[in-house]
C-alpha cells in the first residue's frame, strides 16, 4: 500500500525563506516516518508555481489532493496551521470528501490544539530564541480575519510577561508594545510566529517604512532588534509537529514505519 504524508502549507515565495525552516521539516518527517513518502503543496497557486519556477516542484494543494485521492493508499496530511480557523477547517472539509476514496485517511492537528500544546510551544520559543539580557519579545502572528487574536490567547497565557503576541491581521505591535513597557523593558526582539519567515512577513515586519512592526515599535520608544527565523526552524517545533502526526496515524490505526 503507497503511504503519504503531505506537508499541507499556505506557501512562501522564496527556496531560501523555506528550507531552511519547513524544508527541515520535511526531512524531519522523512525520518522519523521511514515507511511513508513525504511530500509538500501549497494552498497558494501563485506561490506554488514560484517554488516550482525555481528548481523545487511544488503542486497546488487542491491538485495534489486529486492525485493523491486518484493514486489510493493512505494519505497522513500534516497542516502547518498553528491553529484551528477557516484555512484548517476549509482542508478538513476537502478531505472529509476524499475520505472514501482512500484505504485510510490521518489528519493531524494545529499546532496550538490543547493546553499541553500551548506550554510546550511556549517552552519551545523560550528555549530557541536566545535574548539578550533586560529585552523583551514580541511574537509577530498571521492573525484571523474572524477571531483576530483570539486562537492565541491561550499561548499568550503560557508565556512570561517578557513575551508579547500580536497579530497582523485585526491586530497590530501597539498592545504587545504596551505589555513590554508596563513590565519595565525598554528592548525587544522581534520576531515572526510564523512556521516560514517569507518575504511579505519580513516586509510587514521589518520594512522600512512607517507602517512596518519595526517602525511602529520604535515610534512607541522601545530599541527592536528584528530576527527572521520561521518556527520550523526550531527543532523543539519539528518534533512537537512529528508528535502530533505521530497521534494522528495512531488514531487512525495506521503504523508510522
Amino acid at each position: 500500500m503507497k503511504k503519504t504524508i503531505l506537508l499541507a502549507e499556505f506557501g512562501t515565495a522564496r527556496w531560501a525563506d523555506y528550507a531552511p525552516a519547513a524544508g527541515a521539516l520535511e526531512g524531519e518527517l522523512a525520518d522519523a516516518f521511514p515507511g511513508w513518502s513525504v511530500r509538500r503543496a501549497f494552498a497558494s497557486s501563485r506561490l506554488a508555481a514560484a517554488l516550482t519556477e525555481q528548481g523545487h516542484p511544488t503542486p497546488h494543494l487542491p491538485a495534489a489532493l486529486a492525485e493523491l485521492a486518484a493514486a489510493g493508499g493512505a494519505l497522513a496530511v500534516l497542516p502547518t496551521h498553528l491553529a484551528a480557523g477557516g484555512e484548517y477547517d476549509g482542508l478538513a472539509a476537502q478531505l472529509s470528501a476524499l475520505g472514501p476514496r482512500l484505504s485510510a485517511l490521518a489528519v493531524a492537528r494545529p499546532l496550538l490544539s490543547s493546553g499541553e500544546d500551548c506550554i510546550q510551544v511556549a517552552r519551545a520559543l523560550l528555549e530557541g530564541i536566545l535574548l539578550e539580557e533586560g529585552e523583551g519579545l514580541v511574537l509577530m502572528a498571521h492573525g484571523s480575519r474572524a477571531a483576530g487574536m483570539g486562537p492565541y490567547r491561550p499561548l499568550a497565557a503560557a508565556l512570561p510577561q517578557r513575551v508579547a503576541l500580536g497579530a497582523m491581521v485585526n491586530g497590530g505591535p501597539e498592545a504587545a508594545g504596551r505589555q513590554l513597557l508596563r513590565a519595565g523593558y525598554r528592548r525587544c526582539a522581534l520576531a515572526p510566529l510564523l512556521v516560514c519567515a517569507g518575504g511579505h512577513a519580513r516586509r510587514e515586519m521589518a520594512g522600512p517604512g512607517p507602517d512596518s512592526w519595526l517602525s511602529r515599535l520604535r515610534g512607541m520608544g522601545l530599541a527592536v532588534r528584528p530576527l527572521h527565523q520561521g518556527l520550523a526552524e526550531l527543532p523543539a517545533l519539528r518534533a512537537l509537529y512529528c508528535r502530533h502526526l505521530a497521534e494522528a496515524l495512531a488514531a487512525a490505526g495506521l503504523d508510522s514505519v
